[in-house]
Order: C-alpha cells, then sequence, then structure tokens
C-alpha cells in the first residue's frame, strides 16, 4: 500500500469528507419523516424527500467511491498519472457533494 500512498489518500479523503457531509446532514436536520427541500432553483422549489433520500446520496457517493479506488488502484499499476487522476475526481465529487449537503442544510 506505500506504493499507492497519493491515490490512497486522496480516496480515503473524499471518503471522510462524504461521512462529514452525512455527518452535518444529521446534525441540523430532523428524523422525523417530514418532507424537506432537496432541490431549489431561481424558479422556486423543484424537489421535495425526506432526509432518508439525502443520506441514501451519501451512500451511493461511498460506493461510487469505493469503485473508484479500485480502479485507480488498477490504473496506478499501468501507468503513473491516470490512477492519480481518477483518485483527484474522485475527492472532487466528495466535495462538490459536501457542498451540495450544506445546501441543502441551509435551504431547511
Amino acid at each position: 500500500m506505500m506504493k499507492y500512498r497519493l491515490v490512497s489518500s486522496l480516496c480515503g479523503g473524499a471518503f471522510f469528507i462524504v461521512l462529514a457531509g452525512q455527518g452535518l446532514v444529521l446534525y441540523h436536520l430532523p428524523l422525523a419523516d417530514e418532507l424537506i427541500v432537496v432541490h431549489y432553483t431561481r424558479q422556486g422549489i423543484d424537489q421535495f424527500g425526506s432526509i432518508w433520500q439525502v443520506l441514501s446520496y451519501g451512500l451511493v457517493a461511498w460506493s461510487i467511491i469505493i469503485m473508484n479506488f479500485l480502479i485507480a488502484l488498477e490504473l496506478e499499476e499501468r501507468d503513473w498519472l491516470w490512477g492519480k487522476v481518477v483518485a483527484g475526481m474522485t475527492l472532487g465529487l466528495a466535495i462538490l457533494l459536501f457542498i451540495s449537503f450544506q445546501a441543502i442544510i441551509s435551504v431547511n
């Protein structure tokens, strides 16, 4: 694993960013079955959902992170660049998801 330190660090950071986003959602939003705003634009509210729907976004992100980590490890064995690119994009995905969690919290 020492050979893949950067890839492991980037994907591990992505995993913990998603975990932090889900923790903030659990902390700030009620666990009741009431509706919360999931998507909001300038024209108004587009989509309502439950807290469980928002938390499922994190579960899907975790599966994507794990899959991208495995792909990045395979690419890292073949070429020095592409594994790092995939891991960096995975971290970018986690940051965008964290921002979306913050937006959902601020709207509600």
